[in-house]
C-alpha cells in the first residue's frame, strides 16, 4: 500500500465510525421535535400483552377492538385498559357519545389475566351512579373478581337490591368486599347488566369481554313477589313467570339457581334427594348462602331435570342430585309430594319448564 491509498484510508474511518454511531434520545437530544416527520411509532406493539413491564410504559394490543387498544403500566408487571372516556362537563365536544366510551363501571383485565376491575373510576368525587325503579345507587369505589378455575362466562350485573354483582354457573369465581359471587347461568330479571366476560383455563381471556352497559335503569315489578307487569299505567299479569316470594338463605347447604328450595326455620335451602315432601318451590334469582332468594311458588318455572322429562310428566323431588326435579311419569302417583307437570321435554342434567302447584 503507498502512502496515498493510507492518507485515503485514514481520512474515511472517521466517517465510517460516525455513520456506526448511535444516539441516545434521552440524553443526548434537546427540544425534539418530530411534528413533520411523516410517520412516528411511539409505542411498542403486539398481538398479546407482555408479561413483564415498568411504571409508565405503554402497549398498543393489535388485535383488541378498536378503543380498547393501548395499555399502560401502572405498576410492576400490571397493565391496565387506558379507556378514554371523552370530556366533562356541558357544552359542546369532547363528551362521550357512546355509553361504550363511558367510565362508569367500566370492565378491565390487568395482569396476571385473572383478575377483572370492575369501576376502576369510581370514587367519592366521580360516583357511578345506577338507577333502580326509584332509589340511586352510587359505587364510590372498583370491585374486583378474581377467577381460579375453569373456563365460564361471567354476568357482571347490579341486583335489584343495588349490589354489584358476578354471577357463574361453573368453575370458580372470587370477590373483593365491593362485590359478591352469584350462581346464575344469564342476567336475572330486575337487574341492571354491566359486561360478560369469558374465561379459559382458570384465566380472563384477553379480549374476552362484551360491553352490555345501556341506558344502567330498570322498572322492576310494582308489587315484590307478585308476578306483574307495568306497561304505562296499565298493569297486567306476566304469564311467563310464576308468582315468586322473597325468603332468607340458608348459611348451608344453600341454595342454587333452578333447584328446589324448602323451608327450615325461616330459611331456604336446596332440597335433599332424601326428602320426601316440604319443598315450596325452585329458587330462581340472589341463589347462595347468604342474603335473600327469590323462589318461584306458583306457576311457570325453569328446574333442572333429574332424570328424562316429557312434556306433560308428573314432577317429583329428585332422588338422584339434590334439588333437581324427577319426572315420575305420565300417571299421577300415589304417594310423595306432587310439585307440578312438566311444561317441556329434557334429559338429566337439563333444564325443563314446569307449572308449580300451590301444594305443600
Amino acid at each position: 500500500m503507498n502512502r496515498s491509498t493510507r492518507l485515503i484510508a485514514c481520512l474515511a474511518l472517521p466517517f465510517s465510525l460516525f455513520g456506526q454511531t448511535q444516539v441516545d434520545l434521552r440524553t443526548q437530544s434537546k427540544t425534539v421535535d418530530f411534528s413533520n416527520a411523516p410517520s412516528t411509532r411511539p409505542v411498542r406493539t403486539g398481538t398479546a400483552i407482555p408479561s413483564i413491564c415498568q411504571t409508565g410504559e405503554l402497549f398498543y394490543n393489535l388485535t383488541a377492538p378498536a378503543g380498547q387498544n393501548l395499555y399502560g403500566c401502572t405498576a410492576t408487571n400490571i397493565w391496565t385498559l387506558e379507556s378514554g372516556t371523552g370530556g366533562s362537563g356541558g357544552g359542546s365536544g369532547g363528551g362521550a357519545t357512546m355509553a361504550s366510551q363511558l367510565g362508569d363501571l367500566n370492565v378491565s383485565i390487568t395482569t396476571p389475566n385473572t383478575i377483572l376491575t370492575i369501576g376502576a373510576n369510581c370514587s367519592a368525587a366521580t360516583p357511578c351512579n345506577v338507577r333502580v325503579g326509584d332509589t340511586v345507587y352510587a359505587f364510590t369505589s372498583s370491585a374486583v373478581a378474581t377467577i381460579f378455575t375453569g373456563s365460564p362466562v361471567v354476568y357482571i350485573y347490579v341486583d335489584s337490591s343495588g349490589n354489584r354483582s358476578v354471577g357463574v354457573a361453573s368453575g370458580t369465581v372470587g370477590c373483593n368486599a365491593n362485590c359478591s359471587v352469584t350462581n346464575v347461568s344469564g342476567f336475572p330479571p330486575g337487574s341492571v347488566a354491566l359486561w360478560t366476560w369469558t374465561a379459559a383455563a382458570g384465566a380472563w381471556v384477553v379480549n374476552g369481554g362484551t360491553d352490555m352497559r345501556g341506558w344502567l335503569g330498570v322498572k322492576p315489578n310494582t308489587t315484590a313477589g307478585a308476578a306483574l307487569i307495568q306497561s304505562g299505567n296499565q298493569i297486567s299479569f306476566d304469564t311467563t313467570t310464576g308468582l315468586q316470594q322473597t325468603i332468607p338463605n340458608a348459611a348451608s347447604p344453600g341454595t342454587m339457581a333452578g333447584l328446589l328450595a324448602k323451608l327450615a326455620g325461616g330459611q331456604v335451602s336446596a332440597a335433599a334427594t332424601t326428602d320426601t315432601n316440604g319443598v315450596i318451590g325452585i329458587c330462581s334469582l340472589n341463589c347462595g348462602t347468604s342474603g335473600t332468594a327469590t323462589i318461584v311458588v306458583v306457576g311457570l318455572s325453569s328446574c333442572v331435570a333429574d332424570n328424562t322429562v316429557t312434556a306433560g310428566d308428573y314432577i317429583q323431588i329428585g332422588t338422584s342430585t339434590a334439588g333437581r326435579c324427577k319426572s315420575a311419569g305420565a300417571a299421577r302417583p300415589g304417594s310423595g309430594q306432587i310439585l307440578g307437570r312438566g311444561i317441556s321435554s329434557a334429559t338429566a342434567g337439563n333444564s325443563f319448564s314446569v307449572l308449580l302447584y300451590a301444594s305443600p
